[in-house]
């Protein structure tokens, strides 16, 4: 897989998620689904700011296994990060630290976007 600065992944199976970060790189990971509108409203401001930086990746995990319509908590990509809302997001250094999670992931990537000139 190249890396681009926006990956899409999982498809609601379980991932390695540790393999998948960019060394050298600070690594934003968004649990999302189709099915979710916030998801996907704020996921094109989230793929703005990783297109925009050279030092930002986003591996968007797609928690929805095929054909599953609707958010699809019951999948094992869900099951695997215990997921109970989402947009979820993930924030890690570029040496491969989780920094944040959460409420205080998704506060950090705003900052990053504010910053960015993007919100």
């Amino acid at each position: 897989m190249g890396v681009g600065p926006v990956r899409e992944v999982s498809f609601g199976k379980e991932i390695d998620l540790e393999k998948l970060l960019v060394p050298g790189k600070t690594t934003i990971v968004d649990f999302f689904s189709i099915y979710c509108s916030p998801c996907v409203r704020v996921g094109v401001f989230i793929e703005a700011l990783a297109e925009q930086r050279d030092d930002v990746v986003l591996i968007k995990v797609n928690v929805n296994r095929p054909g599953h319509k609707g958010i699809d908590w019951g999948s094992p990509a869900a099951k695997q990060f215990g997921l109970r809302s989402i947009p979820y997001l993930r924030l890690y250094s570029p040496e491969g630290k989780m920094l944040s999670d959460g409420e205080d992931a998704y506060n950090a990537v705003v900052k990053m976007m504010q910053q960015a000139g993007i919100l």
